[in-house]
């Protein structure tokens, strides 16, 4: 009898948790880790670099909680090369200066793509409308 007890009430502990951990427990709410929306610019980037070299870039702008980029107004179409962000030529066109002349190992290093895409965030911000909690230089190729 004791060693009944000493089996089954273990066993019946275990099941209980696991039954609590399956079934009533609901999980802990589970936070965004990127705030805001990520918007890609959907044309790529070609700038001449330093040195005679150039880059293909591609960036996205984590816009800040609660601006999102609108969708486009049925029946109306961008530019191509230009999507829904207001002032997208704007941007477009910070990010092209800020790139142009730049060293090519500015973009190949981590430490100096940040630079450059805090430059970019600094300039967005203060010349435009578009409120852009990060620049990212997501897709490159030097040559």
């Amino acid at each position: 009898m004791k060693r009944v007890l000493t089996i089954a009430l273990p066993v019946a502990v275990v099941a209980l948790v696991a039954a609590y951990a399956l079934v009533l427990h609901k999980p802990a709410k589970q936070h965004a880790r990127v705030a805001g929306e990520v918007y890609v610019l959907p044309k790529d980037f070609v700038v001449n670099l330093a040195a005679d070299r150039f880059a293909k870039v591609s960036v996205a702008l984590v816009l800040a909680p609660g601006h999102a980029a609108p969708s486009g107004a049925e029946g109306t179409t961008p530019p191509d090369g230009y999507g829904t962000l207001p002032q997208e030529a704007l941007v477009r066109a910070i990010v092209t200066d800020e790139l142009t002349g730049e060293p090519s190992d500015a973009l190949i290093a981590a430490h100096g793509r940040s630079a450059v895409e805090q430059r970019i965030k600094r300039r967005i911000l203060k010349t435009t409308d578009v409120d852009v909690d990060r620049v990212m230089l997501t897709d490159i190729a030097v040559q």
